[in-house]
């Protein structure tokens, strides 16, 4: 019997099996058979799959498409930072730095649905905050197993924020706290490792523009180094970090020399490249790229201030996609992969042949099934009347020992009662023998 011939007659006697007993158990059963079937067929689809970004050169010719702009909401305010969470994409726009005046933080949809799963339009407006001053806001980070957003101010107009990071509500917008880093140097920018979780910082110009490792507690643990000067431009904007990554924009606003994106290795520390980027713009005089988050597989986003020719202060959101490595088979693996395969398929056709075959059988069994559920009808009546007689026991045992314990007490009762009425008489009996010594004592 070859080996497609045995595994449709195990399944056979496994369907055999299930026929005898009841309907939902038969359907429970063929479901957990089809959720096993389908985990591997899934596992076995699983591969080839993509591997990550396979360089730093894959962030360079990057084709950039406007995706939503908006016009800046006070006279004087910058878009400043963006991140991105599992369903916002949220930015700062900075009201001044002159001023105490709270900022205006804007959380837009993700993705085509909301939190609730309703549909909603992607990179429309969900909500809106302007309670608190989070001074320049010039970096920001998620941390999606806390709900939380780090907010690097770079500034410290009050002194009380130097070195501080904000903590801000991921789900409401609301300011939570800060946490005190430094006070050596302000922070530039802000990204999140959730695999290490940690979070990589860079320090103002105090510090050399360096990069730093906090732990999980905000504790440093490691110095990348300074890296002012390495790259084109004045200074930093936010950074992000995506696997061994760090990704930034140098600041070159009125240099004429156009935009860049800096790509830094962790590992490494070191700068890998410093590329120039085209973004489309349009009636555009001024511009200035200030953030980038992640929010796809190697799709990013960047954020960019603009001065339109016509007086307008927009910014806008620009979309990437960074082309992802694929993860290439070896021969052994692709072998393995066909045999999984094959192997699913046997299953499967080994199924269908049983179900084919027990459908055949049923009618030469029905009336055997019949008796059988006839026996297991006379089985249960014998085994409710043995049950009602054992019941019975029971309750007879029961009113047999109340009994016994009434007589008991009644038996104690009486005898109570002697003991009583002995004590009585043994009483009167001591106090006629009194009276009588004293009349004796008298006479």
């Amino acid at each position: 019997m070859g080996q497609m011939g045995i595994r449709t007659k195990k399944v056979i006697e496994k369907y055999r099996i299930m026929e005898k007993k009841d309907t939902s158990i038969r359907n429970a059963a063929r479901l957990l058979t089809g959720i096993g079937m389908g985990t591997g067929l899934l596992a076995a689809a699983a591969s080839p799959c993509f591997g990550g970004i396979s360089e730093a050169s894959a962030f360079e010719n990057l084709t950039w498409e406007k995706v939503y702009e908006e016009e800046l909401l006070t006279p004087q305010g910058v878009l400043q930072s963006v991140c991105a969470t599992e369903d916002y994409i949220i930015c700062i726009e900075n009201t001044s730095d002159e001023e105490d005046l709270p900022d205006t933080v804007s959380a837009y949809y993700r993705n085509n649905t909301d939190s609730q799963g309703n549909p909603v339009t992607p990179f429309s407006l969900a909500m809106r905050k302007k309670e608190t001053n989070w001074e320049h806001g010039n970096g920001m980070a998620y941390n999606p197993s806390r709900k939380e957003i780090y907010v690097a101010p770079y500034t410290a107009n009050d002194p009380e924020n130097r070195g501080c990071l904000f903590i801000m509500d991921g789900e409401n917008l609301q300011y939570k706290g800060k946490i005190k880093v430094s006070d050596t140097y302000n922070i530039l920018g802000i990204g999140y490792r959730a695999d290490q979780d940690q979070y990589v910082i860079q320090t103002n110009e105090e510090a050399g523009f360096s990069f730093r490792i906090l732990d999980h507690q905000f504790q440093e643990i490691e110095n990348l180094g300074e890296y002012q000067g390495s790259s084109v431009g004045t200074n930093f904007q936010d950074l992000h970090t995506t696997e061994d990554y760090i990704l930034n924009f140098p600041m070159t606003l009125h240099m004429g020399i156009g935009d860049y994106l800096n790509v830094y290795s962790i590992a490494e520390k070191k700068l890998l490249l410093s590329s120039q980027i085209t973004f489309p713009f349009t009636d555009v005089k001024n511009e200035e790229p200030e953030g980038i988050c992640e929010t796809g597989p190697g799709e990013f986003l960047a954020a960019v201030s603009e001065d339109r020719n016509d007086g307008r202060r927009m910014f806008a959101f620009y979309q990437t996609q960074v082309p992802y490595e694929e993860e290439l088979l070896t021969e052994e693996q692709e072998a393995e992969e066909q045999q999984a395969e094959e192997q699913q398929a046997e299953e499967q056709q080994a199924e269908e042949q049983a179900e084919v075959q027990v459908q055949q059988e049923k009618p030469e069994k029905q009336e055997g099934y019949r008796w059988n559920r006839k026996i297991a009808g006379i089985g249960a009546g014998a085994g409710l009347l043995a049950g009602l007689c054992f019941g019975a026991c029971l309750c007879r045992i029961h009113i047999l020992r109340e009994r016994k314990r009434k007589t008991a007490r009644a038996r104690i009762a009486r005898q109570r009662i002697i003991w009583e009425k002995e004590a009585e008489i043994g009483y009167q009996e001591e106090k006629n023998r009194e009276i009588a010594e004293n009349r004796k004592k008298l006479i």
